[in-house]
């Protein structure tokens, strides 16, 4: 079967999943879209307020561009994902495992049986298509995570991004991005030598 048909296949599985879970379950599933669409709404409501109260009592709303630094951008995106944690995603996390909970509770043995057998399916089905992004991802966020080090490292941690240029910039990424495939690629190479020989004997 070719790559084509292999992902033709996958998207009617899925699409024949979430037709079911609709048909079968459709009044069930309303109270968790409308958990999800109020959670939504109240990740904008905290969003706006972090971004209102900012840090030291001057609000983010001000901020230009040559304002921020790593360390900066590092905080805000700390805090704001602690906000939305603590005040949206564990509370919303609560609300869907109780529904959750009754509306298991209240199928058919039958009923569950099979919706476990076509999780089970579209888990197989989604594990088959991440599997081609997810080298890509993680190489990505290696080098990204070596680029900050670099600049930690070299004490740009706190500096604006007006006293930086773009060639530093664009030098320092190139760096991390050599030493990840120092760091990661030669012995991977190493590895598929060693592999590679051990087969051909």
């Amino acid at each position: 079967m070719s790559e084509e048909n292999i992902e033709e296949s996958s998207e009617e599985n899925s699409e024949e999943y979430w037709k079911f879970l609709l048909k079968e379950h459709g009044l069930r599933l309303l109270p968790f879209i409308l958990v999800i669409i109020a959670a939504f709404i109240s990740g904008i409501y905290v969003f706006l307020w972090h971004n209102e109260i900012g840090v030291d009592g001057v609000s983010f709303w001000t901020y230009t561009f040559n304002d921020w630094s790593f360390g900066r951008i590092f905080g805000y995106i700390l805090w704001l994902a602690l906000r939305e944690l603590l005040l949206v995603g564990l509370p919303t996390l609560g609300v869907l495992g109780i529904i959750f909970g009754i509306m298991w509770f209240t199928l058919s043995p039958d009923k569950r049986e099979e919706l476990k057998a076509m999780h089970k399916r579209e888990e197989e089905r989604s594990k088959k298509g991440k599997k081609a992004s997810g080298g890509a991802s993680a190489c990505t966020a290696l080098v990204t995570i070596a680029f900050l080090i670099i600049m930690a490292v070299n004490g740009k941690w706190e500096t604006l991004f007006a006293n930086m240029d773009l060639h530093y910039f664009v030098a320092t990424y190139l760096w991390a991005m050599i030493w990840i495939a120092v760091i990661f690629g030669i012995p991977a190479l190493i590895g598929g030598i060693i592999y590679l020989v051990y087969k051909l004997k």
